[in-house]
């Protein structure tokens, strides 16, 4: 039986590896820890996001098809995770010119309706990066409204802040459709003055 993990362990793993070689090595070791449960890890090493955690670490080395292939596992893995995995899954499909899966999976995502801000970010970014303005813009939209409601939860100052982000990127993404300010644009906006006036005061 291989030793207990915590997130520390599972950390240090991925920032100690220097080289490709050991980076890739490091997501080979988390590859097998997740193959193999110790009773005493810590709550959060589930065999899901030690499988995320080796994708993160596969699509630094640039191994798209490799990252894709270990999310593809890490989906169906016993635990949660936010972002939603499949969000990571997402950018690597595009990222290997696989558009209608990435897109089928991307619905898939929708229909479900995660419960984290994160998850509509980073494909609306991915989106973004693809050059497809307008699915970035929706799943911008998608966000805020999945989340733009009043909330009594004590993470709603997270929140706040995860949608003003959100509100910012699709200000940009906004722009660069040529598309006239709305009131959250106008919201980001002062968003960022504000924090730029905060900046050059300090």
């Amino acid at each position: 039986m291989r030793t207990q993990l915590d997130m520390d362990i599972v950390g240090r793993l991925g920032l100690e590896a220097r080289t490709p070689e050991q980076q890739r090595r490091a997501a080979e070791q988390l590859v097998a820890w997740a193959a193999e449960r110790h009773p005493a890890d810590a709550v959060e090493v589930t065999p899901a996001a030690l499988l995320a955690e080796a994708g993160e670490i596969l699509e630094l080395l640039g191994d798209h098809a490799a990252a894709s292939k270990v999310y593809r596992q890490a989906v169906t893995a016993e635990g949660t995770l936010e972002p939603d995995v499949r969000s990571s899954l997402h950018r690597t499909l595009v990222s290997v010119g696989e558009l209608p899966a990435a897109r089928l999976l991307a619905e898939d995502v929708r229909r479900s309706a995660p419960e984290d801000i994160g998850t509509y970010a980073i494909i609306g970014e991915t989106y973004e990066k693809a050059g497809d303005l307008r699915e970035a813009h929706r799943w911008m939209n998608l966000g805020l409204q999945r989340f733009g409601g009043p909330t009594t939860d004590h993470d709603s100052e997270r929140r706040a802040l995860d949608l003003i982000l959100l509100a910012i990127v699709r200000r940009r993404i906004r722009r660069a459709l040529g598309l006239s300010p709305d009131a959250i644009d106008r919201l980001a906006d002062r968003t960022v003055r504000s924090r730029r006036r905060t900046a050059a005061e300090r």
